[in-house]
């Protein structure tokens, strides 16, 4: 269990260096403990109201995260309460260096680094399987990598714990990593969304592109990105039964038909994945399997012949470690602001006229 004490300010005992994160949750910082020197990752927790109750989803956090302690999951090191100053909840984490998103645009990782990181990924979603947790929003930027190549999935925000019976909510994962029976409506689902979501991450880990990328961000142009790669479902298919199906029959004119050839998808796999990946392609096609049934586990994945080649000399420890600066979403997503301030700028400059000879 995670230590837990209050202080009268956050800056007592830690002191900010930069923020490295934010969301709706509040705010992500790096931060030295004054009293360790250790390099922490602090989240302040927006409280829901003046009685400063404390976020649902950051009690399931707290309590998913005790239960999760593995190399490949973050670990959440301290709970700290600020009463006197109203400055609310911290959560302090271990420190990782960078993030999969960052890395992943910046096109650092080499093979061997990918590789690796394919299969600690894989680890983690074993572990939450054996605990029966889906984590409901994994996504580049919620997997954080260490200097020494430590993949730890982190931001169990929108995590549950599993229970026969149970409906839950389908207004989860972000879109582009979100499965088709979730934006249909299910709400009876398991480790099986986690797993649809991790293999449109390793498709981006080895081409830089996102899978099912939607033109707008609603669930209609998603569900039309899915199927004009995967095909039409048949009528037996679990999204059907969602509350929101009537979708499906809205969408079924705009894909073109012969997007509903079986073959199609393998055939966009091996044109987009590069040569030395494409041992991978039988793998992500059982990973997304339209059919949530159908789909592989994260065990059966963790045995598929192309992970099971990763060897013992793309161990994360033995591969060399990450020198390159620190880098996160948020600074890349800064970064890109400022490209495309400068590109719109430059656009609007008025032409230069050549002023004409004098007669």
């Amino acid at each position: 269990m995670p230590l837990v004490f209050q202080l009268k300010s956050i800056t007592e005992r830690f002191r900010v260096i930069c923020n490295i994160g934010k969301g709706s949750y509040g705010v992500v910082q790096k931060c030295q403990d004054i009293i360790t020197n250790d390099i922490v990752a602090v989240k302040k927790i927006l409280q829901q109201n003046k009685m400063n109750d404390c976020p649902q989803n950051t009690i399931r956090e707290v309590l998913l995260l005790n239960e999760l302690q593995h190399d490949n999951i973050v670990e959440l090191k301290f709970i700290v309460q600020c009463k006197e100053s109203d400055e609310g909840l911290y959560l302090v984490f271990e420190y990782c260096e960078y993030d999969l998103y960052a890395l992943l645009y910046k096109s650092y990782l080499k093979p061997d680094y990918l590789k690796s990181l394919m299969k600690q990924l894989l680890v983690a979603l074993h572990v939450l399987s054996i605990r029966r947790i889906v984590h409901r929003d994994l996504k580049p930027a919620n997997i954080f990598v260490t200097r020494n190549n430590i993949l730890k999935l982190g931001d169990f925000g929108l995590a549950r714990q599993l229970s026969e019976c149970t409906r839950y909510s389908h207004q989860v994962v972000t879109l582009w990593y979100r499965p088709p029976e979730l934006l249909l409506g299910v709400k009876q689902y398991g480790t099986e969304v986690d797993i649809w979501s991790a293999g449109c991450i390793l498709y981006e880990m080895v081409t830089s592109k996102v899978l099912f990328r939607s033109a707008s961000n609603d669930d209609i142009s998603q569900l039309i990105e899915i199927f004009k790669l995967i095909g039409r479902p048949n009528k037996d298919w679990i999204g059907f039964q969602g509350e929101k199906a009537n979708l499906f029959s809205s969408v079924k004119d705009k894909i073109p038909k012969d997007s509903y050839e079986k073959q199609s998808f393998k055939k966009h796999l091996e044109d987009t994945i590069p040569q030395e990946y494409q041992e991978m392609i039988d793998l992500l096609l059982k990973m997304l399997a339209l059919n949530p049934s159908e789909r592989i586990t994260a065990e059966e994945a963790l045995n598929h012949p192309f992970i099971r080649s990763i060897n013992d000399s793309i161990d994360p420890l033995k591969l060399p470690e990450l020198t390159f600066e620190e880098i996160h979403q948020l600074i890349v997503s800064e970064e890109r602001k400022r490209e495309k301030m400068a590109m719109v700028a430059e656009n609007q400059r008025p032409e230069k006229r050549i002023p004409e000879p004098i007669k």
